[in-house]
């Protein structure tokens, strides 16, 4: 179901606020279970089989922006981690450091810092919980997982795709059990391309099964590492506690394929669904940015530019045993002050309805994140400041920005400190 518009919305949250009535049930599931090669193939209708929900869930803190305290200094936060006690652990990009906050919003401490030696890392976008309890901080290129314990005492690290002399590069990993999930890009020089991999992978960063594996030859003889690319299956996946991987493959397909925890494909999940064109703003800007970038780098680096957004933008595994969907139809047109809509699929992959949040976002300067039943307001992650600088220096955190161009300016032309907000999901 399309949300076009900010009055579609405002129906939807009138009739989810203004009545105590349950939503009514809509008829039976009306898609149907196929048997493609052996493999139970889901198709979806396009509409789901419930009314669309708008939720407003309850806040439970927010740290940083423009009335932060000392302990309260943020860069721009990246990805974010909640062990089994609710402590909660948020990657800073910026300062190359985690910040460490109790279940309530309370400072307790940072830990990591920038650098080459043990625990120590640069560039890092996300991290991961390892099976051990230690933190893996993923180095993208080269492909490496840089590992410190819960207090910050260095652990050591390991390279991925034989650490080949930085043409490696990590889309993405997860942890589940004893072992972990890693989307990665590798040079293969035999064949002068490069091979793109989903796979089990133990805490030493040995291969124990595939999941996916395609290899991309370029005509030319090129090996372009983190360029442009058609194997988007090792950026676009999500694991399950039970080891379960739900990979999105295709970027103009709304399609989601399902592998066991030994790396067999168990099913197919398809949804009727209308590709999204891109706004003549967005390709305006990428061009502009290919300009800015040949300017200063002589063509030698190209912006990646489509047509259409993507079918599958990402996909949340829920504690409910839920997949909630992020499609480029439920995220159009998101008035400020609203998340959504994604789309809840039912442990056999049916399209049970959609699900929206009212909560502090604006959907032009600001990011999220779920992790767990935890919903994670990134303000300002989208904005990108024309100059930053950081320090660390006898315990006190400095991060200058200077403004002057964004990739989302402010209508006056500043950007507010980032902040973090942290809210509770139902369910």
């Amino acid at each position: 179901m399309m949300i076009r518009n900010a009055v579609a919305w405002s129906m939807v949250t009138f009739l989810c606020f203004s009545t105590n009535v349950s939503p009514v049930k809509a008829a039976t599931w009306q898609g149907s279970l196929k048997n493609t090669n052996g493999i139970p193939t889901v198709m979806n209708p396009q509409d789901p089989m419930f009314p669309p929900e708008m939720i407003q869930p309850e806040e439970l803190w927010r740290v940083g922006g423009e009335d932060f305290g000392d302990d309260e200094v943020l860069g721009f936060i990246t990805d974010v981690q909640i062990d089994e006690e609710g402590t909660c652990y948020l990657l800073d990009s910026t300062l190359n450091l985690i910040n460490v906050y109790s279940a309530d919003g309370k400072f307790l401490r940072r830990i990591g810092r920038e650098g080459e030696g043990p625990g120590e890392f640069r560039n890092a976008s996300e991290f991961i919980l390892m099976p051990d309890g230690m933190f893996g901080v993923l180095q993208i290129m080269p492909a490496k997982v840089v590992t410190l314990d819960r207090q910050g005492v260095p652990g050591g690290y390991f390279s991925l795709c034989n650490g080949d002399r930085g043409l490696s590069m990590i889309e993405g990993a997860q942890a589940a059990g004893d072992y972990l999930v890693i989307g990665m890009a590798c040079a293969n020089f035999e064949a002068s391309g490069v091979d793109y991999t989903l796979s089990f992978v133990d805490t030493n960063g040995e291969t124990l099964q595939l999941i996916r594996q395609e290899t991309e030859i370029d005509p030319n003889g090129n090996i372009n590492i983190g360029g442009i690319h058609d194997n988007e299956f090792i950026e676009y996946w999500t694991l399950a506690a039970d080891g379960r991987v739900f990979v999105s493959p295709f970027k103009d397909k709304y399609l989601i394929e399902v592998y066991d925890s030994r790396g067999g494909l168990v099913r197919v999940i398809n949804r009727e669904y209308k590709t999204v064109k891109r706004s003549d703003e967005d390709l305006a800007a990428d061009k502009k940015r290919q300009e800015d970038m040949n300017k200063r780098f002589g063509g030698m680096v190209q912006i990646m530019s489509r047509q259409n957004e993507r079918d599958i933008a990402a996909m949340h595994q829920r504690p409910s045993g839920e997949l909630w969907v992020t499609s480029s139809q439920g995220m159009r047109d998101c008035p400020a002050g609203t998340i959504g809509l994604f789309d809840v699929l039912d442990e056999e992959g049916r399209f049970h309805h959609q699900v929206g949040f009212q909560v502090d976002y604006n959907p032009k300067k600001d990011d999220f994140l779920v992790v767990k039943d935890r919903l994670f307001i990134l303000k300002q992650a989208k904005v990108r400041p024309a100059s930053m600088s950081s320090s660390v220096s006898g315990g006190v955190s400095t991060v200058v920005f200077t403004s002057g161009g964004s990739e989302e300016e402010d209508d006056e032309g500043d950007s507010d400190p980032p902040s973090v907000i942290c809210y509770r999901l139902p369910g």
